[in-house]
């Protein structure tokens, strides 16, 4: 009867152990699942808008380099990368005046817009059709915010085109920035 004991006694420990050693993987499983909600904006891109002493419209190009790896490396202590983007979101696109005054400014302009291009996507296009005539020095563009992103964060260069419609001359040069915000979220296992 002593062994029946024992022996019952050995198998509910050895069961017990079995049982905690997969809870401990589970645990470790669960553990390696990392999700990260990041926020990335686009070095400011400087344009600059020369004299315009006739109404009409004007149009610059400008490119940005950017290592999208690096920079969620940077933020997930290097565990994931641009392979581990799930979504991707514009959160906004922002024009800023950097040398505004009364007789220049956003004001001047009747319609503004920025054309992003990335290899191998299509062209996104954010305008205001109906700049307000008021003085402004920064306009928030209109952005899709369900547009799928992924492909476009995935290239290492974005292409930007800003144009715009003038109401009035401009009587100097106008330095014009254009930045970028985008919810990213990224997820993966470290294993």
């Amino acid at each position: 009867m002593k062994k029946v004991l024992l022996s019952l006694s050995l198998l509910a420990f050895a069961c017990g152990m079995s049982t905690m050693t997969s809870c401990d993987k589970l645990v470790n499983e669960v553990a390696k699942n990392l999700n990260f909600d990041l926020v990335f904006q686009t070095a400011e891109t400087t344009f600059s808008i020369p004299v315009q002493s006739t109404l009409g419209t004007y149009s610059d190009t400008k490119s940005e380099t950017f290592d999208m790896d690096a920079f969620i490396k940077g933020k997930t202590d290097n565990k994931l990368g641009v392979g581990n983007i799930k979504t991707a979101k514009i959160k906004s696109c922002k024009l800023t005046i950097t040398n505004p005054d009364a007789d220049n400014n956003f004001q001047n302009f009747s319609k503004a817009s920025v054309i992003l291009k990335a290899a191998g996507q299509p062209d996104i296009t954010l305008e205001i059709n109906d700049n307000p005539d008021t003085y402004a020095t920064e306009l928030s563009l209109p952005v899709d915010a369900g547009k799928d992103m992924v492909p476009y964060l995935k290239a290492t260069s974005f292409t930007y085109v800003v144009g715009g419609t003038l109401r009035k001359v401009t009587t100097k040069e106008i330095m014009m920035h254009v930045r970028f915000e985008f919810d990213i979220n990224v997820s993966g296992s470290d294993k």
